[in-house]
This record gives structure tokens, sequence and C-alpha cells, in this order.
């Protein structure tokens, strides 16, 4: 993780070497991430995943003493948990990822009800970095949504001993029908959020999962055939009944199909697209 200086004095801004390249023109200096003269006690933290939508433009755009990017290919809990034994006396956390219910993408790895056992001795290890009244702020979509979102924000609340404030529906741009608005908390919620007007008025993603990973078809692996009987053209016509853009689409493969597979997306008119 390298060190990248921002413009304003007092707004440290961390990127690691495979990240660093999502930030226009970097000022490099190859030094540690953190020493002792560089934080001026520093009382908020932003944790920025770079899988997200224009994540340089959030970056950027934040408010908090110290932003961090989190490298998309190492576990998100544990770069976290690294940063955070380097602080003492943190207010604020500020997570921003793509959400679903019960889950958070952080990184390579998937923060939910699930995995919450497995993390729990780093989630607990946060406690030393935090005030008593330390708040952790979690943006993404629809964590906090129905009973069973709930129940795992609670529950990581009592993992960090901190205050929890989360999202129960879509979070972002508010003509994709997001908002910036944590609308479950589980305590006093001082801190305020990192999200100025400037950006929420200009940044034009959703933090939301395309896909939720643990999701597969109940049958993956059918026989259609062997050889030039096996090949086959599957055609399917879909229409989105919400206003937006549709941004993903995902195919399955079995295991055993190693071959060639090609898809191609046409228009209602005939127009190939991609």
């Amino acid at each position: 993780m390298l060190d990248i200086n921002n413009q304003s004095a007092n707004s440290q801004l961390f990127a690691s070497p495979l990240t660093a390249n999502l930030i226009p023109e970097p000022n490099i200096i190859n030094q540690p991430a953190f020493t002792a003269s560089q934080a001026t006690t520093p009382q908020t933290i932003a944790f920025i995943d770079s899988n997200v939508t224009d994540a340089t433009t959030l970056i950027t755009g934040l408010e908090a003493d110290i932003k961090i990017f989190l490298d998309p290919t190492q576990d998100g809990i544990t770069q976290i948990t690294q940063t955070l034994e380097q602080y003492k006396d943190i207010t604020g956390i500020s997570i921003i990822s793509h959400g679903n219910v019960a889950q958070l993408q952080l990184g390579n790895s998937v923060l939910s009800t699930n995995s919450l056992a497995q993390y729990a001795p780093e989630l607990q290890q946060w406690k030393a970095s935090l005030t008593d009244e330390a708040d952790v702020l979690i943006y993404g979509c629809n964590v906090a949504a129905g009973e069973t979102g709930q129940t795992f924000v609670q529950n990581l609340s009592e993992l960090t001993d901190a205050d929890i404030a989360a999202s129960t529906n879509l979070t972002g741009n508010t003509f994709l029908g997001g908002d910036y608005i944590l609308e479950y908390n589980t305590g006093n919620i001082e801190t305020t959020t990192p999200f100025t007007a400037s950006l929420t008025s200009t940044y034009q993603g959703l933090l939301a999962s395309l896909f939720d990973p643990t999701l597969t078809p109940s049958q993956i692996n059918l026989t259609d055939g062997v050889g030039s009987n096996g090949d086959y053209e599957l055609g399917m016509e879909f229409r989105s009944n919400t206003s937006g853009q549709i941004s993903a689409i995902r195919y399955y493969k079995a295991p055993n199909e190693t071959g060639t597979h090609i898809g191609k997306i046409w228009s209602s008119t005939g127009q190939l697209l991609a």
C-alpha cells in the first residue's frame, strides 16, 4: 500500500499498487502507508471498495481524514483490520461498497450473515482502534433491509462494539432510485456523512451488488448431446420493468463445459449491440 498526497492538507489518501492507477496522476512516495508523523490525530476513516462504479470520483469527493482504497484482489475485511491496527481513538468509519441484504462486498471477500463467524476475531479487533462512542457508516444498497438485514447489522455492531448505520434501500444516484440516507441504526449516530452535497449531486452510480454471489442454478449440468449434436443456439427475450439501464447479464457454465461459448445482445429492432 502506497501513500498518495491529496490536495487537502487534512486529508490523506492511500491506495495499493494495484489500485493506484484509479487515481489520475498521483504523486507516489515510496514509503509505508502510515507513519506516526503523518497522522495528526485522524478521527475519521473512509474505506472505498475499488469495485464500485466510478471509484475515483467517490474517493476524491468524500470528506474524511483518511481515505483508503480496498484492493479488489485481497480480502477487504483483513485490509480494514490491518489499517485500523495503526490508529487509535477513531470516532467514525465509513465503508462504501456494493451491498445486498445482509451482505457487503469488500475486496475479494463478502461480509455476510454466513461469514460473520469466520471474521468475528478480526471484527472484534476493531474495538482497540475505536472510541467508546464510535460509529460505523455502511454505504451499500439494502444491507439492513428486512429482518435478515437488521439482524446482520445488529450482530456486526455487537462484534465491533460500535454504533452502526446502514441502508434499507438503494444507495446512490437519486435518478436511479437511490439516496444517501442510512435508514437503520443500532445506536446514536454522531458521525456526519462523508458524502458532500457536490458529490451526491454528481455521482452517477448505485452501490448495489449486481448479483448475489451465493445464487447458482438449481441444475448446473444438463446433457445436450455430444459433438456437433450438442451445439445449439439459445435465444432469450427480456424487458426491464424498472427505469434505468441494464448493466450486467450473468451466464452460467457447468464445470464440464470447457468449450467456447459466444454471447450476443440484440435490440428489439434487430440491431446487434454487443
